[in-house]
């Protein structure tokens, strides 16, 4: 356990270019094969040619006589730091020093509970503001990885001496390596194992952190099996940093372990989640055969150099295993795997024994590798034998390398022609455009003009299926943007179709993809399921597999895990997708944007509503930035704030947020017409705040609107939402009649919305007794007394259920059900002093205490309720007056003497209302 947390390899090394290790590399041979003496010399005379080539080589040369004595690490642990305390911990022995710092063994020192912990400070020398620097670093990064396979910060601060220090996780456990080597786990058990390994490290991307120093001893195996993932210290933040982080963020990206460093690490190039992937690759390799993949030829740094950037590993032999690990150790970032769900994903089909998405190295590839291993003796043909198949090998390279041009001119040829059919067809667009206004001066519809350009797509370049796939793919999204889901699925269906007929794997998957998120959206897990098998088809013909696709199903992937209730998984998938996005450069294009979104909506399934409301606004700031706050999509985003804000209890900055989504969809048509979403959400947000007849007028109109769409997932929210309002002006009869349709139409993922209308329309038929049985159990089959993560506003559904029971008499169980709102809406995020919610719940409570007859709790409970009724409803809000109302009854006159007690039959609870608040979805 001792070298674990933090005893390291780490060196400085020098960062070498792909130039100019093409020239030192046979320079660097010459020096190694002289003896020290005439090295010596021979270094003085190519210093004195070139000052700077000569200081490169020097450098290196010393970095490997460093490694060989075993100084970078030599210095002894200072040991007069036992004892002493830091924080609330007590240092006891060293147990390993890294690269910026020691680590030690501690314990408690304040006797609030024992425990024992790793405390990391800097090394005494190093307390200089660049070192105090790093160290908070990785404390602020540690602090965002909350995950079982990595080891946990517990504190961090300065010391009373002024020495920075972290706070970690102990972990009993060992080095991986010695972990699979000394229990002589099978291959199969060491893959599984591995498997946990790729896990822990595919959250610290999620969370857009590379690790960049993965090797054995900073992953601890405990006893039961489990690993831990350790030592963030150098840890690269993918998000953009201040100008004050930046420069320890160049200086940090020089250190690194040379056994396990990627090429883009040697070379000093910008450094993404594909490079721990390489070092995850290395890993693997290490644990299956017991040897580094570089054999002998990384004993120095000057070696460990060379090898990273020319040697390609021995192949073991297992024919797709080998695949994996090629793919996974590839020389070019781009070549490998692009995350570790997928280096995971060829794993686990390697153990099920089906096919792999990795392919061995193309003739090209090993031919182009062999040359720059071997280019003295393939050009000058020193060695009669080898000289020949060496200028075989070379010739071969040649043909292919003129094969590979002609191949890459054709490529460009293509994607000239194909920009320029685009710019035609988007000129003839524009041409139509114009053409559309008739003489009356109407124009066309946003929704008619993209018939027509699928119309045109179809006629006039229907012998170009490529390009046609490629803009229905386009177009289809701006049919997303209109919620026309019939005519997006239909152009994404042929767009898939002419991609298959044309060879282009890529807009294929780009659109079985979509198709899956769709059908995922829809509620068809069989369907996504489908759909994502196919693009994993395209995909594993393509090699690398281009971000586009991988971006697009990992956003499919996020949409079937929260249908299936595995929302953390989502949340990981979605936060890849964006990691991808950053790693490639893409902040601010549609792809990258709806990857947000993905986050926000995944974010709300957890629980986290107030992180998924900052997200929706981060996105939001993108779109100001980028010049499209005036488009559908912002249009969508304040939805979703509105949304967002009213799941948090805050209904009227909900109604602000949406008074701006109407107005920007009103000026975006002609017509006035807003989407049938914004719509639906008009109905519910005038249900929240007691406007049933504003409420039944939106939802009959979203009806309407939903029907002629046949989208059936509007028309089962309209139809709820009606029933719900109906209930509320009295109008039982329309709310059956609203019941019977939604009942027949209503799928089995949404069916507890026909649940809750039945348990309601039972309740005021008269039926308090039976409607409030039903209430409660629709609550259990939701989740309670859990979270209820997959039912929306479970905390007001509680509440509501509080409000029956109190109306029936049952004090306990109403001030149970209301204490659990209490907390759920807490957990959801709500604000104590803006969330209408709680400031109800708290109504509720003090109604109970009124019960009860103890004044004064009732009194406390009302006094507490005010602001947030106040910032949440709305001070003229019927609930907000009837709170002021009641508190001022049982308010004591203020003349009145202190000393004179509260009356002791407390005044009447007012009438309940027992309206369930309006149900939304998360943010489409």
């Amino acid at each position: 356990m001792d070298a674990a947390h933090g005893a390291t390899d780490l060196l400085a090394m020098p960062v070498i270019d792909r130039d100019r290790w093409q020239v030192l590399e046979p320079l660097l041979d010459t020096a190694l094969d002289l003896a020290p003496e005439e090295r010596s010399r021979w270094l003085d005379q190519l210093a004195s040619r070139s000052p700077e080539l000569g200081a490169h080589l020097r450098s290196l040369l010393e970095s490997e006589r460093v490694a060989d004595a075993g100084a970078f690490l030599a210095d002894p642990v200072e040991v007069s730091l036992a004892g002493m305390e830091i924080g609330a911990y007590r240092l006891e022995r060293p147990i390993g020093q890294g690269g910026m710092g020691t680590v030690w063994l501690a314990r408690r020192a304040d006797g609030r509970f024992e425990g024992r912990a790793a405390v990391k400070i800097l090394n005494l020398g190093l307390l200089t503001a660049t070192g105090q620097e790093r160290l908070r670093r990785e404390g602020s990064v540690l602090a965002r990885l909350t995950h079982p396979g990595i080891a946990r910060l517990l504190d961090a601060g300065v010391g009373t001496a002024g020495q920075p220090y972290l706070v970690l996780e102990y972990v009993e456990g060992e080095p991986i390596d010695r972990f699979v080597r000394e229990r002589a786990l099978t291959p199969e058990q060491r893959i599984r194992l591995f498997l946990q390994v790729l896990a822990a490290v595919g959250h610290a991307h999620a969370n857009l952190i590379v690790h960049r120093d993965i090797k054995p001893s900073n992953i601890l195996v405990t006893a039961d099996g489990s690993v831990k993932l350790l030592d963030f210290g150098i840890a690269k933040l993918l998000d953009t940093e201040t100008g004050e982080h930046s420069v320890f963020t160049l200086e940090g990206g020089r250190v690194f372990t040379p056994q396990y460093a990627a090429p883009e690490q040697v070379r000093g190039e910008p450094l993404t989640t594909a490079t721990d992937v390489y070092a995850l690759g290395v890993l693997l390799y290490l644990l299956l055969s017991g040897r580094h993949p570089t054999g002998e030829g990384c004993r120095t740094p000057a070696e460990c150099i060379r090898a990273i950037l020319e040697s390609e590993p021995d192949r073991l032999g297992s024919g797709d295993l080998d695949n994996i690990l090629s793919q996974a150790m590839r020389k070019e970032p781009g070549q490998r795997y692009q995350t570790v769900a997928a280096f995971a994903a060829d794993l686990e089909r390697y153990l099920r024994h089906e096919p792999v998405s990795a392919r061995a190295h193309s003739l090209s590839y090993r031919v182009a590798r062999f040359a720059r291993r071997n280019r003295t003796t393939v050009i000058a043909g020193s060695i009669t034998a080898l000289g020949l198949v060496g200028a075989t090998i070379f010739s071969l390279g040649q043909m292919r390398q003129a094969q590979l041009e002609r191949d890459d001119a054709r490529i460009q040829r293509d994607n000239a022609v194909f920009q320029q059919r685009r710019a035609a067809a988007s000129s003839g667009f524009m041409e139509l455009l114009l053409e559309s206004i008739a003489p009356t001066g109407k124009a066309y519809t946003t929704q008619e003009m993209l018939d027509q350009a699928r119309q045109t797509l179809e006629t006039d370049y229907r012998g170009d299926p490529r390009f046609v796939a490629r803009m229905m793919a386009e177009l289809a999204d701006h049919y997303f943007e209109l919620h026309d889901r019939p005519r997006e699925l239909s152009l994404l269906r042929r767009a898939e179709e002419l991609a298959v007929r044309s060879g282009d794997r890529e807009t294929a998957a780009i659109a079985s993809c979509r198709l899956a998120k769709s059908a995922a959206d829809d509620g068809d897990a069989k369907g996504a399921e489908r759909n994502l098998a196919r693009a994993g088809g395209y995909l594993s013909r393509l090699q690398p597999p281009p971000l586009g696709p991988g971006v697009q199903c990992l956003r499919a992937r996020s949409a079937l895990a929260r249908l299936v209730g595995q929302t953390e998984q989502a949340l990981a998938y979605a936060r890849q997708a964006v990691a991808l996005d950053i790693a490639a450069g893409d902040t601010t294009s549609s792809a990258h944007q709806a990857a947000l979104n993905e986050v926000a909506r995944a974010l709300h399934d957890n629980g986290d509503i107030r992180g998924s409301l900052d997200m929706t606004r981060r996105l939001m700031r993108v779109l100001e930035q980028t010049n499209r706050g005036h488009t559908r999509r912002m249009v969508v985003e304040q939805y979703n704030e509105a949304a967002l804000l009213s799941r948090l209890g805050e209904k009227r900055a909900a109604a602000a947020a949406l008074d701006r989504a109407i107005d920007l969809a009103g000026n975006m048509n002609s017509e006035k017409q807003l989407p049938t979403f914004i719509t639906l959400f008009i109905g519910e947000l005038a249900t929240d705040l007691g406007r049933p007849d504003s409420a039944i007028r939106a939802f009959r109109r979203a009806l309407g609107d939903s029907r002629q769409r046949s989208d059936t997932a509007y028309q089962v929210r309209a139809l709820s939402g009606l029933g719900g309002a109906q209930l509320d002006r009295g109008q039982v009869g329309e709310a059956a009649r609203s019941l019977d349709e939604l009942s027949r139409i209503v799928p089995e993922n949404h069916r507890w919305r026909a649940s809750l209308l039945a348990a309601r329309l039972r309740y005021a038929r008269g039926d308090s007794t039976g409607g409030r049985r039903d209430y409660l159990e629709l609550l259990t089959s939701r989740g309670f007394p859990g979270r209820g993560l997959s039912t929306p506003y479970f905390s007001s559904l509680v509440l509501d259920g509080s409000l029956m029971a109190l109306a029936n008499g049952d004090r306990p169980a109403a001030d149970s059900l209301a204490r659990h709102a209490l907390r759920l809406a807490r957990g959801e995020g709500q604000d104590d002093q803006r969330s209408g919610v709680i400031g109800y719940a708290l109504v509720t409570l003090a109604r109970v205490e009124m019960a009860r007859g103890n004044s004064a709790g009732a009194r406390e409970n009302l006094r507490r309720a005010l602001v947030p009724l106040t910032t949440g409803y709305g001070p003229d809000d019927t609930r907000t007056r009837a709170a002021r109302e009641l508190d001022s009854r049982l308010t004591p006159p203020a003349s009145t003497d202190a000393a004179v007690a509260a009356p002791s039959a407390s005044p009447a609870a007012p009438s309940v209302p027992t309206r369930p608040a309006a149900r939304r979805p998360p943010p489409r």
